[in-house]
């Protein structure tokens, strides 16, 4: 990883914070990127950061929706959002807190999902009872 990275500024503190962590681990993106491990490792990070920063920014969509397509990075991604519901389930305001804040990064692992797994739409309407 190159010290000169032009992530390291990026308005997105997401992006930021990875460039950073490339720099110190030190691995390029793409070696970052050709690992399921670090791949699942990266994912548990950004659902830790998402949270910590509320970076909203496209940038930092960007970003998420590039690492989602790999199913490691999405898994660890979801496990550790799940987790971190779990952690306040007993508290209203901190799950909506929560709602706010992984909004983005939720909306993104849908459509995700549905570009890798899409639903061919006559079995779904199928699968509707019609009463």
């Amino acid at each position: 990883a190159q010290a000169n990275d032009p992530d390291l500024q990026s308005p997105s503190e997401l992006v930021r914070l990875e460039a950073q962590w490339r720099r110190d681990f030190p691995m390029s993106e793409a070696d970052v990127r050709a690992s399921d491990t670090v791949m699942g490792l990266r994912g548990e990070d950004h659902a830790v950061w998402i949270i910590a920063t509320n970076d909203k920014t496209p940038e930092a969509a960007a970003m998420l929706t590039a690492y989602m397509e790999n199913d490691s990075y999405r898994e660890a991604f979801k496990a550790s959002i799940v987790a971190a519901y779990k952690q306040v389930e007993n508290s209203p305001k901190l799950i909506d807190d929560l709602d706010h804040l992984t909004a983005m990064a939720a909306q993104i692992v849908n459509e995700v999902e549905e570009r890798l797994y899409p639903e061919p739409q006559s079995a779904s309407a199928q699968a509707t009872p019609s009463r």
